[in-house]
Order: structure tokens, then sequence, then C-alpha cells
């Protein structure tokens, strides 16, 4: 059997509105995993809906089971690896 996941690119365009409805759908969707990007929305007024990646899958991880869930890519130049890793892993730091 193959596993598919799925990734969303969820800084540019994607509503809470929006990710609480893919999140309602994941479970019947049967993906093996769920992955989103972790990006800061460029600066400037004209900007789209975006979702911060680490609440957006803390969301996910209360409202889904069944999956692998995480960001894509979380760059260090704007999230510190320990603190990161932390929030998954709180006993090993």
């Amino acid at each position: 059997m193959v596993a598919v996941s799925v990734f969303i690119e969820a800084s540019v365009g994607l509503s809470v509105a929006q990710w609480k409805k893919l999140v309602a759908a994941f479970g019947s969707m049967r993906y093996a995993g769920v992955y989103i990007c972790d990006h800061f929305t460029p600066p400037g007024d004209n900007r789209p809906d975006n979702l911060e990646a680490i609440v957006a899958l803390a969301y996910l991880a209360d409202h889904s089971t069944g999956f692998h869930f995480g960001p894509l890519v979380s760059p260090v130049s704007f999230r510190d690896p320990i603190m990161l890793a932390a929030r998954r892993w709180p006993s090993t730091i």
C-alpha cells in the first residue's frame, strides 16, 4: 500500500475558517500525513490571510487523529531549534 501525505501552503491566502474546514475533512480523506509551511507573510498593507504554523498545527493536533503532521520546513532564521523541539519533547530539554 502507498502512503500519501498532503502539503498545505498556509502562509499565503489560507484563512482560519478555511483551515478549520480542512482539518474537519482530513479524517475522511485517508491521508498518511498533513504538512504545512512555516513562513511569515511579507510585510505590507496588502497581505493575504495566513496561518502561523505552530498555532495551526496545535489546532490540527487537538481536532484530529490517525495521521502524522508537522511543519514541512521550519527555518532557524526565525525559529530557535531548541525552543521548537521543546514544544514537541518538553521532557528532553
